[in-house]
């Protein structure tokens, strides 16, 4: 008997073959059609059981089965799937007649054990049919002589003879004994069971039973002599399955004087039997434990077959009140649901259905429940049965609902908010270049573009329409809690009708399988702009202003205070000197004040320094760099200080270079008092037509924000936000990126003049 495994995937084929060839016959094909090839060639004899993968091209594993069925109904069939699909397992079911549905990924132990009942199942057909035809051909015979048996019987009714009529017809193991156990005679089905080589008339049957059988036969036979009935029972031997029969031969006194006995080996039938109860235990552990309701109603006869537990849980009812009343779950159903749930109970079963409805709980709360109801057919394609589950789907209801109204609220606000939303898609044209379209847009948004919403989405690539060096999404950072990332940027429209515009975008984008998706919203900053514009001309002039002024304080300091204590050291000196010698305590206080003088004198330069280093005047920017690095690294001995310049030295305009020794000197005083560094580092780097500043440390850093807050009155220097201003009142950048922990770098661009 051969095993014929189809399956169009040669790695399954092989693995199939490796597992089972040592145990099983093993034939394979890699279609429907190959497979049909061997019962059109007249192997299918050969085949007892088929198993085959249900998706295969040009023929499904259904539609194999439906073929073989027609001409060879007797192989077991068997599905092997990777999809349990309700539909796919009652086709199966119906149209296959399958023995076994196996979900993949299989388990061997469970293909061989299916394998192996499968093999046996199939040998029971041919038993029967085999019977059958027997059967068949002796009842032919017999109904000749059925007369002259009738007369025969009536007339050997207290002979032997009559027993071994009886003996001799059936196929079963069969023997006759007298009282004592004692074979008077049998059929050679019962001489080969016992595989001895002489006759078994005279043998007493218990000594031939295996020990662990004869307490037990003796204790049926006894019954039946006593009892003057037949006796009917079975025996499990070490590999087979046996069903008895004694049946009691009596004289006409109705005294028992001998035993017909009848053994029948079910053996297959047996571990069909037990197979199936085991398919039934894990059917109901499966049903038993899920929480949809299955259920399966006899339509002939008007009844329910099977209930699930889980309907006791959802209706808050029991069970029995279903099987006594197939049609009582219908009272609990929403009166406004009832006549369409009825009407379906009475539709046509062949076509089966799936509906949404509720129902009413006794403590008066609602339900959402999904019904799905598929027909199960006879072997003539008649529906005898139908089967179904019942979800509850009552949260799924209410979140959806929540969905919907969300949906709602979010596109009263897409609809009618001042700002223009957009959402566009990143993708790469034919051409190789990245591109972003429009997928959807407001009408705020084609009102600010001075567009329509088609025109925009026809679009091949938005940033088409931009003017020139401008881009929405140039500044892209990760979000700290790894949500997605966040875009932002500034951009002009080229408008059709010409007018001047400046919009910011700031939005999210995230990935939606291969998808890259921006969701963006736009505003029109025109006015902010322009008001920008003049607040940065404005501050450049507070600026230069305050620089003149500095500068001013700085000469006057330089010039009245410094030249005034100059003459003042000189004075005390001269008086000093014209002390007479026997003046030393004098000559020591006056010492002093000239100290003090000295030191004041100081004071002032440094302050003068400060307010306007008088190098950056006369010798340039580079000189006082250096020269306030070396002051820095003199009150700072421990930090390591470098300076580096890239590029070729250009000019720099005075207004540019007072503004990055500015950025300079906040930078250095910030990192004097919060970084606390190990180095600090300088970089000066010409790159046309911009010069950039770069300052960095590795101090302990701070959490940056997209802008700079303005300086308190405890600020002793311009501040962060000081900084921003004179940048930009240049037509320079300053960036800071900066993290706790992690250092600071600074970076100052600005055109050289």
């Amino acid at each position: 008997m051969k095993v014929l495994y189809v399956d169009d995937e040669d790695s399954s084929i092989e693995l199939f073959k490796d597992v089972f060839s040592d145990e099983f016959d093993v034939i394979t094909a890699r279609s429907g059609r190959e497979a049909l090839q061997y019962f059109a060639r007249g192997r299918g004899e050969e085949i007892a059981v088929v198993v085959t993968d249900q998706y295969m091209p040009e023929m499904t594993g259904i539609e194999l089965l439906e073929e073989i069925l027609i001409t060879h109904p007797d192989p077991v069939r068997i599905i092997l799937s990777a999809y349990s699909d309700e539909k796919i397992i009652l086709d199966a079911i119906n149209r296959g007649k399958i023995y076994q549905y196996i979900v993949k990924p299989w388990q061997i132990n469970t293909v061989r054990f299916i394998l192996k009942q499968a093999l046996g199942h199939f040998q029971l057909i041919q038993n029967n049919n085999t019977l059958l035809h027997e059967l068949a051909q002796k009842n032919r015979s017999l109904v000749a002589v059925n007369a002259e048996l009738r007369e025969a019987i009536s007339r050997l009714y207290d002979s032997e003879e009559r027993a071994r009529a009886l003996l001799d017809a059936p196929q079963d193991a069969s023997l006759l004994l007298d009282t004592q156990g004692t074979i008077l005679a049998c059929n050679k089905t019962a001489e080969q069971l016992f595989a001895k080589n002489e006759k078994l008339a005279g043998n007493n049957l218990f000594t031939l039973l295996p020990p662990n059988l004869t307490a037990a036969w003796r204790q049926q036979v006894s019954q039946c002599i006593q009892s003057r009935q037949p006796v009917f029972f079975h025996d499990e031997r070490t590999d087979s399955y046996f069903e008895n029969s004694i049946f009691p031969i009596m004289n006409f006194r109705k005294e028992v004087i001998q035993l017909a006995i009848y053994g029948k080996d079910i053996s297959v039938r047996h571990q069909f039997e037990t197979a199936l109860k085991e398919s039934e235990e894990q059917f109901r552990q499966i049903a038993e434990n899920i929480k949809d309701v299955l259920w399966i109603r006899d339509i002939r006869q008007d009844k329910m077959v099977y209930i699930s537990p889980s309907y006791e849980t959802i209706w808050q009812k029991p069970r029995a009140s279903l099987y006594a009343d197939p049609k009582s779950w219908l009272a609990a159903v929403h009166p406004d649901d009832r006549a369409k749930m009825t009407a379906l109970q009475e539709k046509n079963p062949k076509q089966g259905w799936e509906t949404d409805y509720r129902i009413i709980l006794p403590d008066s709360s609602i339900r959402w429940l999904r019904t799905r109801a598929f027909p199960i057919h006879e072997q003539n394609g008649e529906v005898y049965r139908l089967t179904g589950i019942v979800e509850d789907i009552t949260e799924h209801k209410i979140t959806s609902e929540k969905l919907q109204e969300t949906e709602k609220r979010y596109q009263a606000v897409y609809d009618t908010s001042v700002y223009g939303i957009c959402i566009n898609e990143q993708y790469v044209r034919e051409d190789g270049n990245m591109a972003r379209r429009i997928v959807n847009c407001n009408e705020t948004y084609a009102r600010l573009a001075g567009r329509s919403r088609e025109e925009l989405i026809a679009q091949p690539d938005i940033r088409e329409l931009y003017q020139p060096g401008h881009d929405a999404y140039g500044d892209q950072q990760e979000q700290e809690d790894g949500a997605y990332p966040a875009c932002s940027g500034s951009y002009s429209w080229h408008r059709p009708d010409g007018r001047e515009n400046h919009m910011e975008c700031q939005g999210i984008t995230t990935t939606i399988g291969d998808r890259t998706i921006n969701y963006c919203i736009h505003r029109d900053v025109t006015r902010l702009k322009k008001f920008e514009e003049q607040v940065t001309h404005l501050s450049k002039r507070v600026n230069q202003v305050a620089e003149e002024e500095r500068k001013r304080i700085a000469r006057d300091l330089h010039d009245e205070f410094g030249q005034s204590l100059l003459t003042l050291r000189y004075s005390i000196e001269a008086i000093r000197d014209a002390l007479p010698d026997e003046a030393g305590d004098l000559r020591v206080k006056v010492n002093k004040v000239n100290g003090l003088i000295e030191r004041l004198g100081e004071t002032v330069q440094n302050i003068s320094s400060k307010l306007r280093p008088d190098m950056l005047d006369h010798l340039g920017l580079l000189p006082t760099i250096e020269w306030s690095l070396n002051e820095f690294m003199v009150h700072h001995p421990a930090i390591e200080t470098s300076l580096k310049i890239n590029g070729v030295w250009k000019p720099i305009t005075p207004d540019i270079e007072i503004v990055l020794f500015r950025v300079f000197q906040e930078a250095l005083n910030n990192i004097a008092k919060h970084a606390n560094p190990k180095s600090v580092k300088v970089l000066l780097t010409f790159s046309h037509p911009n010069v950039i500043l770069t300052v960095s440390d590795d101090g302990a850093g701070f959490r940056t924000t997209k802008t700079f807050d303005p300086p308190t009155a405890d600020d002793q220097g311009i501040g962060l936000y000081g900084m921003q201003e004179r940048t930009a009142s240049v037509g320079g950048t300053l960036t800071i990126r900066s993290r706790p922990g992690r250092g600071t770098l600074l970076r100052a661009e600005l055109p050289v003049s």
